[in-house]
């Protein structure tokens, strides 16, 4: 086993960030728009909902509430009744974001709510579930287009809340049976079997939650409200993630697309629903302001294989002014780790002989820009690791993207000890 004094842990590092590297596209760029967007031909990730359907129909729907999209890339809205005699509807449109059809939500719906169903949850299949006021959590089948009530969920008695606000769907809840994720506003987060039982009950964890979003590959939920950022009481679009495993935050929080205005910066949040584009996940939401908009936004963080732990982050969304924002390491066998920024990804083995143990990757491109923080303690066995990244309240940030990884290193009796090891990197966008 080689050693070598604690001096020349970076510059062992630097061997590996001077390998020339090119420039890639991560699979991961949490808050940035989701390339591939299908809006306005392809140029953009935002679609005004509102205006489409009303165009489309002749009819003011004035709130849509959630949305999702199918196995075959057709999204799914729903929005409120035009008028009081009217029906609340479920709208279709294609896979480019035109309009379709329009099917009325069912009779015992419209008798039940002023608003009808608020976010819908994707099986991954063919099944969308909607929530409302309802005793029951009605089911649409999007490959016959018709509501399926023997495929309805029923709501228990003895929730805290009466409507189900925010819903995801975890196909590998309940033992691999499926489950429902439900909230509203400061509930607590409810695990639903698909027969209604109460699986668990979390404490909240975002504060005013509208809609709600399952990732199956991290499986994660993510909670979505208007409330709870340190950016200020004028932002109303606010993610954060739960493990579905420890039902505890993962620390990881984003922010909607502030750049769109409205009642306010990126406006009110309204449901939530994630899935895989291109191999990366995008976060669909409901941005509810001057009009009701479809957003786009990249869903995820970490991106890369390599042969160390798991870049995340903590203390909030990432926008301009956040002194309390820190880069973390989570499950990591060694015990000093520092960590590493740079402005744009790369994929890059590492070359051996040089100190690094197989499998280790570059991620981050150091030919553009790089900065090392100082170096952290990795506290065990939590292999847990904190480096706080205040961030200036400069206008200059936003829109910035930030890419990150770690090196780490082991002590054996104290001493640097190889080989080191490279984490998987993430990456996310500053907002303003």
């Amino acid at each position: 086993m080689d050693r070598f004094p604690p001096h020349s842990f970076l510059a062992v590092g630097s061997l590996a960030l001077a390998c020339v590297a090119l420039t890639q596209p991560a699979l991961a760029q949490l808050g940035a728009p989701a390339p591939g967007a299908p809006f306005a031909g392809g140029s953009s990730h935002r679609l005004d909902a509102t205006t489409a359907i009303d165009l489309a129909t002749g009819q003011l729907h004035d709130a849509v509430l959630g949305a999702a999209r199918d196995a075959r890339g057709r999204y799914w809205l729903t929005a409120r009744r035009p008028d009081r005699n009217g029906s609340h509807v479920l709208v279709e449109l294609d896979a480019a974001g035109n309009f379709v059809a329009t099917h009325p939500q069912p009779a015992a719906v419209d008798a039940a709510s002023a608003w009808g169903i608020r976010d819908l949850a994707y099986d991954g299949q063919r099944l969308l579930y909607g929530g409302s006021e309802l005793d029951r959590i009605v089911a649409f089948d999007t490959a016959s287009r018709t509501w399926d009530p023997s495929r309805d969920v029923p709501v228990p008695a003895g929730l805290t809340f009466g409507t189900m606000r925010a819903l995801a769907f975890d196909p590998q809840g309940d033992g691999g049976n499926g489950s429902l994720w439900t909230a509203s506003w400061d509930s607590e987060h409810v695990e639903l079997s698909l027969q209604g039982a109460v699986l668990r009950r979390i404490p909240n964890l975002q504060p005013e939650t509208f809609g709600a979003a399952y990732d199956p590959v991290r499986r994660t939920v993510w909670w979505f409200g208007q409330a709870g950022s340190a950016r200020g009481i004028d932002t109303h679009v606010v993610a954060t993630e739960m493990d579905t495993g420890t039902a505890t935050s993962t620390g990881q929080r984003v922010l909607g697309d502030l750049t769109r205005a409205g009642i306010a910066p990126g406006g009110h949040a309204g449901g939530v629903e994630m899935f895989q584009r291109g191999g990366r996940a995008v976060l669909l939401t409901v941005a509810q302001g001057d009009s009701d908009w479809l957003v786009e936004l990249d869903g995820r963080f970490g991106y890369g294989t390599s042969s160390g732990a798991e870049a995340s982050f903590a203390g909030g969304a990432a926008f301009a002014g956040n002194q309390s924002f820190a880069l973390t390491l989570e499950h990591s066998s060694a015990d000093l780790a520092v960590p590493l920024l740079a402005l744009a990804p790369t994929d890059l083995p590492i070359p051996p002989g040089i100190g690094f143990a197989p499998g280790s990757r570059l991620l981050i491109d150091g030919t553009q820009w790089l900065v090392s923080l100082p170096t952290a303690a990795v506290a065990q066995p939590a292999g847990a690791a904190n480096s706080p990244l205040p961030l200036p309240a400069d206008p200059a940030l936003a829109g910035v993207d930030l890419h990150c990884q770690w090196i780490e290193l082991r002590l054996v009796g104290g001493v640097p000890t190889l080989p080191l090891l490279t984490s998987r990197a993430g990456s996310l966008r500053i907002a303003p």
